[in-house]
């Protein structure tokens, strides 16, 4: 009687081993997945910063142009600007051309 008792326990502890095996087989295999996922994310994460990154630089280099093609543009109105100026004044201070030197 004792040996069909410790033979009756020894099946039933082998059992358990193997239901834990399989539980924890199966655990591991689920924190392989969840590592392959989040290794996945972090990729993901990494190349949406990256072209965020490249956007931010890409409108930062268009920015400067237009300021620096403002600030040329700019300079050349007032340039302009200036030469007009002096040209207003010139036609003003020119003498009349219907006039005659000898009246």
């Amino acid at each position: 009687m004792q040996c069909e008792t410790l033979t009756s326990r020894g099946q039933q502890q082998e059992q358990e081993i193997r239901r834990l095996n399989k539980a924890l087989t199966e655990v591991h295999k689920s924190s392989v997945c969840h590592q392959d996922d989040s290794q996945a994310g972090q990729n993901i994460w990494m190349h949406q910063a990256q072209v965020y990154k490249e956007d931010f630089l890409k409108e930062r280099r268009d920015k400067d142009r237009l300021k620096e093609k403002y600030t040329e543009l700019a300079n050349r109105c007032k340039r302009i600007h200036a030469e007009l100026h002096v040209a207003k004044a010139q036609v003003r201070w020119t003498p009349s051309t219907g006039s005659s030197p000898h009246t």
